[in-house]
């Protein structure tokens, strides 16, 4: 067992707690609470990790985000939507995107993992970030973006069709860490 005191943590529910300590065992959180009430149950060779003057939350969720296009980032200059999105489309057709957006993904992830978001719901153009994010520790949600009458697929409904069983037959590669969806809802 090893217990990680700090002096604020903030349980998904409850109060904060001042001088608390989350205790975890296995992997799996055991018990959260007041230092004194924690430490007391721990049995003897317990590790006790002082985390000092920091607040310890749950991690955080990112709901909406576009892996792929972080190697975009301050490379198109501010404007209105439409020519933004025609130059970035500019930039995606260059016979180097795909490599450069592989790379981004997993930059984007560990970005993520560094700034406390534990968890992504990532949006991708092609699927490629289910291939990329499977070895990645961040808890992800992969999606695909359809956007009818592009240049490039999925395009259609059949196309998107074609890369969800391409994915399907890629399966997670183990992940425990990965969700991707393998259907779509019609009304």
């Amino acid at each position: 067992m090893r217990a990680f005191r700090a002096k604020w943590i903030a349980p998904v529910i409850g109060s904060v707690i001042e001088d608390g300590c989350v205790a975890v065992v296995e992997g799996v959180i055991a018990a959260v609470g007041p230092a004194r009430e924690v430490l007391a149950r721990l049995s003897a060779g317990s590790e006790i990790i002082e985390l000092g003057d920091v607040i310890v939350t749950p991690g955080f969720v990112n709901a909406h985000a576009h892996l792929e296009l972080t190697c975009y980032r301050n490379k198109l200059p501010k404007g209105p939507l439409g020519p933004w999105i025609e130059k970035l489309i500019a930039l995606r057709l260059e016979p180097v995107a795909a490599a450069r957006e592989r790379s981004a993904v997993i930059q984007g992830a560990s970005e993520m993992l560094s700034a406390g978001i534990t968890c992504v719901g990532d949006i991708s153009r092609t699927g490629m970030s289910v291939v990329e994010l499977a070895e990645s520790p961040i808890r992800k949600v992969c999606f695909i973006e359809l956007i009818s009458g592009a240049r490039l697929p999925p395009n259609d409904g059949n196309s998107l069709r074609r890369v969800f069983e391409k994915l399907k037959k890629l399966g997670s590669r183990g992940s425990p860490c990965l969700r991707h969806l393998t259907s779509r809802r019609t009304r």
